[in-house]
């Protein structure tokens, strides 16, 4: 470990106690091409590489930390200064949420990207909730809950997650016979803090009653979670995207019941959008930029010999994802996520199968000394001050046990 004379010292107290790791000697680093980074491992690939574990490998400082109680544990990574060039993206798998620790300056001029379902649509960011299946509930730390099944024909669909606003009511299926509703999921709770601290992703959205088919419709996965902490500048002026995904929607009537509608499935309610955490003496985002936690579709009910439309995944930008379409009774789309100033909405309710709540919005934080926020983002950010270092010495992060590269001193 280098000399604690020669320690990086911060002008503020970093959120959510990650200081230690400046004790990680890194490197300058420009990624120039995409690059994937693994959160749990630190593992880079792509255009920037370095190889999985602890400490500094190819100039690129990472350490694994408990983060903040009820917060997700953290990966950092520590750089000297980071460039991401335009029209790059930097992908973040794992289950830690994400932090870059910067010593000096960030300039993201491409896209960072946190959002949930890269290869399942219940797949959660990192440190973001999974969406509910057949087996296990949605996760998170405002999961929607499961839609009810019914006791004739119609079933519940999941409730949407919550995140910096609530997640939309899954909707109710109605028992044909006798009318009686099977109760979509209950809709997630807003569960960020207003300063995230800790960091959080979004919950992920609860899963629809399957009825008789075979094929659960999973709710999406919630939005990961990514704080930016540069100890002398932060520009941005491309995305960060922090979506979470929709719901899948419900499946048809399994043979030898087709066409009827009473057997098929309800939507799967979407994921709410993760949280977003800037802070540096100097914070400039430019009018180019684009910052987003979005919350993802409901899917669409399902019918009698099609199925439920999925809902759409949360964009890089202002607008709601749309919930998916029910072909046979409009009635039982799935609800949109939460944008911007929009509120996630409930899914339908028809004489068959609910359609899942929407995901609801998640939450964006910037802490600076100096603020230009001239960019678009979605939801509206909240502005805070840096707090001073009372005590600028690295050695907050509280690790569990002192890791290899500590071990060594």
């Amino acid at each position: 470990m280098p000399d604690a004379l020669d320690l990086p010292r911060a002008s503020f107290l970093p959120s959510n106690s990650v200081e230690c790791a400046l004790e990680l000697a890194a490197d300058t680093a420009t990624i120039t091409a995409d690059a994937m980074f693994d959160t749990d491992t630190g593992a880079i690939t792509g255009s920037l590489v370095r190889a999985a574990g602890e400490g500094v490998n190819g100039g690129v400082g990472f350490i694994r930390a408990p983060g903040l109680a009820l917060g997700p544990a953290l990966g950092i990574f520590v750089f000297r200064d980071l460039t991401i060039n335009e029209a790059v993206t930097a992908r973040f798998v794992g289950t830690r949420a994400v932090v870059l620790l910067v010593i000096d300056t960030a300039t993201i001029a491409g896209k960072i990207d946190v959002s949930a379902g890269r290869d399942l649509r219940s797949m959660p960011g990192p440190g973001g909730g999974a969406g509910g299946t057949i087996d296990v509930p949605a996760q998170g730390c405002g999961a929607g809950g499961r839609g009810a099944a019914g006791t004739d024909t119609g079933d519940g669909g999941g409730g949407g997650g919550g995140g910096g606003k609530a997640g939309g009511q899954g909707g109710d299926g109605l028992n044909r016979s006798d009318m009686v509703a099977a109760r979509g999921g209950i809709a997630g709770k807003p569960c960020m803090p207003a300063d995230l601290q800790p960091l959080q992703g979004g919950g992920g959205g609860g899963a629809g009653s399957p009825g008789k088919t075979v094929i659960p419709s999973h709710g999406g996965g919630g939005g990961g979670g990514l704080q930016i902490t540069a100890l002398g500048a932060l520009m941005i002026t491309g995305q960060l995207h922090a979506g979470g995904d929709g719901g899948d929607g419900g499946a048809a009537s399994p043979p030898p019941t087709l066409p009827d509608p009473a057997h098929a499935g309800a939507g799967g309610g979407g994921g709410s959008g993760g949280g977003i955490l800037l802070e540096a003496p100097t914070v400039t985002i430019s009018g180019s930029a684009v910052i987003a936690a979005n919350g993802g579709g409901g899917g669409g009910g399902g019918d009698g010999d099609t199925g439920g439309q999925p809902g759409s995944s949360a964009q890089v930008s202002t607008s709601p994802a749309p919930g998916g379409l029910a072909t046979m009774d409009d009635g039982v789309r799935g609800g949109s996520g939460g944008a911007a100033a929009a509120e996630s909405t409930s899914g339908g309710t028809g004489i068959s199968n609910g359609g899942g709540g929407g995901g609801g919005v998640g939450a964006i934080v910037v802490r600076g000394a100096t603020r230009s926020l001239v960019g678009t983002f979605s939801p509206a950010p909240t502005e805070l001050v840096l707090m001073p270092a009372t005590n600028s010495a690295p050695g907050r992060c509280a690790l569990s046990a002192a890791p290899a590269w500590r071990q060594s001193d």
